[in-house]
């Protein structure tokens, strides 16, 4: 007869343990990944709607071809840069996510850049999905109100 000591029963033991914590280790890791790149992405619309916003509240909305600035504002908030080319700031990104809107405030004009309507998708689609996350996250609305310059 063999005799089992203390020492064979664990044998394995901590090789199962590992197994049946690896999905849930892999999940948690998988969450911080996806909530650091959201931080991201929602810190980089924010710098590009405040710089639209600085770039439109900098000229006065009086001056002759006042909508070409308009549009490179448009392009500095989807592209960071006046000259439309490149990447977009943040993935799926585009031109009908952005709305330029002006208003008065007694005798002082005021505009407003925001980001409308725009979803951050996830790395990978399968697993938020699996976990009835859906396709990604809204941000909400992102704006910024400057007052311009007369």
């Amino acid at each position: 007869m063999k005799h089992y000591s203390k020492s064979n029963k664990q044998n394995g033991v901590a090789a199962v343990e590992f197994a049946l914590l690896l999905p849930i280790l892999l999940l948690l890791a998988f969450g911080v990944v996806e909530f650091g790149r959201f931080m991201y992405q929602y810190n980089s619309l924010a710098k590009a709607v405040r710089d639209s916003t600085r770039f439109l509240a900098a000229t006065s909305p009086t001056l002759p071809g006042y909508s070409t600035y308009e549009a490179e504002a448009l392009c500095l908030a989807v592209y960071a840069s006046t000259a439309c080319s490149g990447s977009p700031v943040a993935d799926g990104l585009t031109a009908d996510n952005v709305n330029i809107a002006y208003s008065t405030v007694g005798t002082m004009s005021v505009v407003t850049v925001s980001i409308i309507n725009y979803q951050a998708n996830f790395i990978e689609g399968y697993i938020p999905t699996i976990l009835g996350l859906g396709d990604g996250i809204g941000f909400g609305n992102i704006s910024v109100s400057m007052r311009q310059v007369s």
